[in-house]
């Protein structure tokens, strides 16, 4: 039995209606949403309306009395049940009840004793439903007579998964669930180039332009033989763009740039071979990578005896005992840096040591010399191809320094070449800054076989800006 002081438990229960005329409802909908029909309703009203407290007029009558309806608790349960057989419609057979039971559906159920029926008054206007045992469920109105919308806005599973009863906005539906219209038909020759390349990129980072410049390495080796003497030096082709192996080379023209390492004749100047520098991501073979590059460049003239001239940046002591070995049979000439611990401590620059003076250290076949041009500066050279103290009677420098200035700069003129008469363009993408430098790079080699088939045919060869806008014409 409820009393007026309970009203706010009665209007917190999920059973509490807003105040709605629920008369205005379909047949079908009343009868699923309060499973009864609206004349047993109707009946239901005006039998508990005797009891029922109205403020427009007094009565001596108890509380407890005017809502005292166990009396009429029979009576009450004989109404549900009717309600109950009258729901059911008669052309619905009983195996579809009994499937629509076996259905999985999300149901509140309250549990109550069903002798005990709370009723509760506030006004004419509020109605209030008996708790019962049974299950109730809210049954959306749609036309689908399948949907049942239970009453809470959210539902956990067993690993406390959140699922929301409400659906959302179908305006928020996302481009990946959009359905694309894919027309069937061969596999087009671009997407699969495409495909290619990005497989190729993921072992190999030259890979946009790798045949073009596989090619361009090939006919350099090809038409020309190098002289006795060749060297070893970097060339940093410009670029400012985005390029995983773009480099920053603080000493050089253009600082920023694709970095390539070649060898070049030392007489003629011409570009025999080349390999683009990638950084920490060349595949070198677990071997230092002045080492890797030097062997790869020289590799096409292994056994020859030729010299090999190289800056401070490939000459290793380790690196100079190696080549004199077959198959390289290479001799070294190059600067070493200061900071090796082959060096011995009395070669080290001091205050006492005169300027032009030098300081020879011989190891079998290799020659150190440590020579001091100006009063805070001292240069090192490792030579395996000179083997006595000679010094130079003009100069007062040594052989070894001598025959270094002589062939250092082959790929420094090369580069100077390239950029005098070039062919490059403003471009943001690397592997046509890289394609520009290669037509730079073929008119030199060009002009260099040009002089001398020239001078062995003893004819007056063509200058070279003449030379290239022909060889541009003709190709």
């Amino acid at each position: 039995m409820l009393a007026n002081d309970n009203a706010n438990e009665v209007r917190s229960s999920p059973w509490f209606l807003p105040r709605i005329d629920a008369f205005s409802l379909s047949d079908q909908l009343f009868v699923k949403n309060f499973r009864l029909s609206k004349e047993l309703v109707r009946q239901l009203v005006m039998e508990i309306n005797p009891y029922i407290n109205h403020t427009s007029r007094s009565s001596s009558i108890d509380v407890t009395t005017k809502m005292d309806l166990r009396s009429q608790n029979e009576k009450i349960l004989q109404w549900l049940e009717e309600s109950d057989t009258e729901s059911i419609p008669d052309n619905q057979s009983q195996s579809d009840s009994e499937e629509d039971n076996n259905n999985l559906e999300t149901e509140i159920h309250f549990e109550t004793d069903e002798s005990d029926v709370d009723v509760a008054v506030s006004s004419e206007d509020d109605v209030f439903l008996p708790r019962t045992g049974r299950s109730r469920r809210l049954v959306i109105d749609s036309d689908s007579d399948d949907v049942i919308q239970p009453r809470q806005n959210i539902l956990y599973g067993k690993n406390q998964h959140k699922w929301s009863t409400i659906p959302r906005d179908p305006r928020t539906r996302t481009g990946a669930r959009n359905v694309l219209h894919i027309v069937p038909g061969p596999v087009d020759v671009l997407d699969l180039m495409t495909k290619i390349l990005d497989e190729r990129r993921e072992s190999d980072r030259l890979a946009p332009i790798r045949d073009v410049w596989e090619k361009f390495i090939e006919n350099c080796k090809k038409w020309y033989k190098p002289g006795s003497y060749i060297t070893v030096d970097e060339q940093l082709v410009g670029f400012r763009g985005r390029c995983p192996f773009r480099m920053y080379i603080p000493n050089k023209p253009n600082k920023y740039g694709l970095k390539l390492v070649m060898v070049a004749d030392s007489s003629t100047k011409y570009m025999c071979n080349a390999i683009p520098c990638m950084g920490k991501n060349t595949n070198t073979g677990n071997e230092p990578l002045a080492n890797y590059f030097v062997k790869e460049l020289c590799k096409p003239y292994q056994g020859s005896n030729r010299n090999i001239t190289m800056d401070n940046w490939f000459t290793l002591v380790p690196l100079a005992a190696e080549l004199l070995k077959p198959p390289y049979k290479f001799t070294v000439v190059g600067t070493l840096r200061s900071n090796k611990r082959e060096i011995p401590k009395e070669m080290v620059n001091t205050r006492n040591k005169p300027v032009g003076t030098s300081i020879f250290g011989f190891d079998k076949e290799m020659t150190l010399v440590s020579y001091k041009p100006k009063t805070n500066k001292i240069v090192y050279l490792l030579s395996t191809r000179h083997d006595q103290p000679s010094i130079n009677a003009n100069s007062k420098k040594p052989e070894i320094i001598e025959f270094y200035n002589s062939t250092k700069g082959a790929v420094d003129t090369v580069d100077q070449m390239c950029s005098i008469m070039s062919t490059s363009r403003k471009t943001n993408r690397w592997p046509l800054c890289l394609f520009f430098n290669i037509l730079n790079l073929t008119i030199v080699n060009a002009y260099v076989i040009h002089v001398s088939n020239a001078i062995r045919n003893g004819t007056k060869p063509m200058k070279r800006r003449p030379f290239a806008l022909k060889w541009q014409m003709i190709s």
